[in-house]
């Protein structure tokens, strides 16, 4: 009699699985074979769920995006009135050792595997999602030109995780909060220190 699966759950740990081999031996080590080894089981607890090289790194990919806007939405909901853009933006852009693996998993989907259409989609929506987080907070705020100000900072988070992936040790943290006290400076937010 063949055991009952929950999906979900099934998928959940093939995601982590996934992060798990990324982390531990580089984007390029992602195979059935390797996360079907990191979960103890053959091939097929991995092919029977995901049919592609593709979608394995997808599902990966939305397993941890579902997880940090849930994160967002929970920072932005904790901020300070008057204070929702910096937190936001500096939240968005910090860097922990999951969000490098995810990174570089994002670069390497899009440049290796053809740009699918469903990845490009989900980047999009996620990207629409995060510049929304961003325009709220600056409304809320009270800035003067809440959609140029959601704009830089979107641009700068972009250009971070980017940035992190090609040079890790020039961009800290703190140079991307630096940069973003100074836009938002320059947008009429004075530095909360």
């Amino acid at each position: 009699m063949p055991i009952e699966v929950n999906v979900d759950d099934r998928l959940r740990e093939i995601a982590a699985a996934t992060l798990d081999v990324a982390r531990e031996s580089g984007v390029n080590a992602v195979s059935y074979r390797s996360v079907a080894r990191a979960m103890g089981g053959s091939t097929a607890i991995v092919t029977n769920y995901l049919p592609t090289r593709a979608a394995l790194l997808k599902n990966a990919l939305d397993h941890t995006m579902a997880l940090w806007h849930v994160e967002m939405a929970r920072v932005v909901a904790e901020a300070r009135p008057g204070d929702r853009l910096r937190t936001l933006a500096t939240w968005s852009c910090t860097t922990e050792p999951d969000d490098l693996v995810i990174r570089h998993m994002l670069i390497h989907a899009l440049a290796e595997l053809g740009h699918p259409v469903a990845i490009l989609s989900d980047l999009q929506r996620d990207a629409d999602e995060h510049r929304q987080a961003l325009l709220q907070a600056a409304t809320d705020d009270g800035v003067p030109d809440p959609a140029a100000l959601a704009d830089a900072i979107y641009l700068i988070c972009h250009g971070f995780y980017l940035s992190t992936v090609e040079a890790r040790d020039a961009w800290p943290d703190s140079r991307a909060s630096a940069a973003i006290d100074a836009v938002l400076a320059s947008g009429g937010l004075r530095s909360r220190s």
